[in-house]
Parts: structure tokens; C-alpha cells; sequence
């Protein structure tokens, strides 16, 4: 026997495998925990006016390794927080190359020009930073040890 509800006309059925609740609007698979989140999922959607316009951001910390640092994406919606984070961030879903995914927004920045100046910035220092632990390194590989020949 299949558990399932309507909200809203659309059709939520438990994937009794996963335990996650699912439905599809306007063409797009939703996953999630609880009943209430479908339920708010799809008042969410329903609501959205279609002249929603995503917004464009980049990366400000390099959380997944410095590649995706400063690198272009766009915000699509904000997200519901997942049950298990205990921080107060808000989550936003976003689009990164041919990713979509949840992000936490504290770790992105708008796309404007004085951020990308200061990016620019940023860049440059941790540049100085890479190029200025070279040097030390090769300082203290440059150091001779101490003499030993006296102590037999």
C-alpha cells in the first residue's frame, strides 16, 4: 500500500525505501523529509511569481578548495533549512555550471563591481601570502646545521 496526500492539487507520495516524500511541479522531481516540507515546497513554488529573476553571485571562500573561490553562479530561490543544521544561515538553492544545489548564503557575495574589485584584491594578497611562504621556506632550507664535529 503506497501512503500518499494532495496539497494543492499535486500529488505527494513516501518512498517507502528512502522514507522521502516526493511530487512533481511544473515538471521537476521535489525530494523531501517531511510532509509539512512538502506542503511548504509547494506553496512556495505555487506562489513564486513567474518574473522571479535569479540573482547573480559568486563564491567568497573557497569551501570546496580554492577552485570554486570567486567563481560565477546564480541564486535561484532560497531553500528550507535542512532539519539537521543547527546554525542560523540561510540556504538558497543556486546553479554552478551544470550544478544545482543547496549553499549556505554567508559563503557567497553579489556580483558587483566593488566586490569583484575587492576579490581582485583578496587574490593578490593570498598570491603575496603563496609567494611569501616560498620565501621563508627557502630561508630556512638555506640554514646550515649546527656543527657536530666537536661533540664525540
Amino acid at each position: 500500500m503506497e501512503i500518499s496526500f494532495e496539497h494543492d492539487g499535486i500529488t505527494v507520495t513516501c518512498d517507502k525505501d528512502t522514507e522521502m516524500w516526493g511530487f512533481t511541479l511544473r515538471g521537476r522531481l521535489y525530494k523531501v523529509e517531511t510532509p509539512s516540507e512538502a506542503k511548504l515546497v509547494i506553496d512556495r513554488v505555487v506562489q513564486k511569481k513567474e518574473t522571479t529573476k535569479p540573482v547573480e553571485a559568486f563564491f567568497r571562500y573557497g569551501r570546496y578548495g580554492e577552485i570554486k573561490q570567486f567563481k560565477p553562479l546564480v541564486i535561484d530561490s532560497i531553500a528550507i533549512t535542512p532539519r539537521y543544521y543547527v546554525g542560523s544561515d540561510t540556504f538558497v538553492w543556486i546553479r554552478f555550471g551544470d550544478e544545482r544545489k543547496k549553499e549556505v548564503l554567508s559563503l557567497l557575495a553579489a556580483e558587483t563591481p566593488e566586490n569583484r574589485a575587492l576579490a581582485e584584491q583578496v587574490r593578490v594578497l593570498n598570491e603575496n601570502i603563496e609567494n611569501a611562504k616560498k620565501e621563508v621556506e627557502s630561508l630556512l632550507n638555506a640554514m646550515t646545521y649546527p656543527d657536530l664535529s666537536g661533540l664525540d
